[in-house]
């Protein structure tokens, strides 16, 4: 018997708030309560939220709120009336409600969880005729575990009842880029680990893992970094000046640096809408790494040209996933500008000689 009890309220109940049932379990039975409430239950008696009477059950009871943080006292709402096998676990424990503590969740019966507008995660467990009892998500308010530099959002997954013998669990986070690092938390050593082996999706916009699911029994997910700020904002045209019409014809185009770029991306067209532009220096090898380029050539006199540049980082992806989108990781926006180069200047006539006549 598999039994969820998963995001209720079990509090001020006259007896005891959970109760195991010596007759309802058998030895392989896996017991999950998570992400409740429990508190002021079984007052007038032992204050019980939780008594585990079988003699074989495992109940897990992590991620719940009692009322209270201190360990000792959660420690006392829970009973284990047998000793010959039963075991409850009930820590590690929210620091509050699960309102105050996530600021989103969502609770999937079934292999997939798609959470992307609750939680932004989504999550979804592959194997040979796997079947999966409960996916939780969660995203938490704020770092519900130690805390680690340069961190931009924490989320919580579990999953429970995987019944195939070598699942996989990929995990879509919806946040961060092609710089962002995901961390598993380590309940074994109270430590976050080493970053896990994760890849960024430019067109899908997450960030994803593949782990075991054996791992994800309410486990906490730390992403840290991602894009510097300086690329939120376009490179600063110097050169020529925006809307000048007496540009040289052979132009040297410049801008201020952005911060934490790598290179530039730049184009020169005839055009507004850079159709078949005349210049475009772009991917791993074509970028700018200076923050000026000189014309090859001559342009035309009297003639508008347009021309942008965007700043970069990261490594180029010349295919994005199946369509043919070419990308940076991250890219700021283009700043364009545009200019008409100078008039023709006029031929000077010869000067006309005026010879005497006798």
């Amino acid at each position: 018997t598999n039994l969820r009890i998963l995001d209720n309220e079990i509090t001020d109940n006259e007896g005891v708030g959970i109760l195991i049932d010596s007759t309802v379990t058998t030895p392989d039975s896996a017991i999950a309560i998570k992400f409740n409430t429990i508190t002021g239950n079984d007052a007038d008696n032992d204050g019980y939220g939780i008594q585990n009477a079988d003699i074989v059950a495992t109940v897990d009871a992590t991620f719940n709120w009692w009322g209270t943080t201190v360990a000792d006292d959660i420690a006392a709402m829970v009973n284990d009336t047998t000793t010959d096998g039963s075991v409850t676990t009930y820590e590690p424990f929210l620091a509050d409600t699960v309102d105050a503590v996530f600021s989103a969740s969502d609770i999937a019966v079934g292999a997939t969880s798609i959470a992307k507008d609750t939680a932004d995660v989504a999550v979804s467990v592959a194997g040979t005729g796997v079947t999966v009892d409960t996916i939780t998500v969660a995203k938490y308010i704020a770092n519900p575990q130690e805390a680690i530099a340069g961190a931009i959002a924490f989320y919580d997954v579990y999953v429970a009842g995987v019944t195939d013998t070598d699942p996989m669990a990929t995990i879509k986070f919806y946040a961060g880029d092609a710089l962002t690092d995901v961390y598993l938390w380590s309940a074994a050593t109270l430590t976050w680990g080493d970053p896990l082996d994760a890849t960024f999706s430019a067109y899908g916009g997450y960030v994803w893992v593949v782990v075991d699911p054996a791992m994800l029994g309410g486990t906490p997910f730390a992403l840290v970094g991602g894009a510097a700020a300086g690329l939120d904002t376009p490179p600063e045209i110097l050169a020529p000046d925006t809307g000048a019409d007496d540009v040289s014809l052979t132009p040297i185009f410049a801008w201020e640096p952005v911060t934490d770029a790598e290179g530039y991306c730049f184009e020169l067209a005839d055009n507004v809408n850079f159709v078949a532009p005349m210049v475009r220096l772009d991917g791993e090898l074509g970028r700018l790494f200076v923050t000026a380029y000189a014309y090859v050539g001559e342009l035309e006199y009297s003639t508008a040209y347009y021309w942008r540049v965007k700043a970069t980082s990261g490594a180029f992806n010349p295919w994005i996933q199946w369509t043919q989108v070419e990308h940076f990781d991250v890219e700021s926006d283009w700043a364009s500008s545009v200019f008409i180069t100078m008039d023709e200047p006029e031929e000077e006539l010869p000067p006309v000689v005026i010879e005497e006549t006798e």
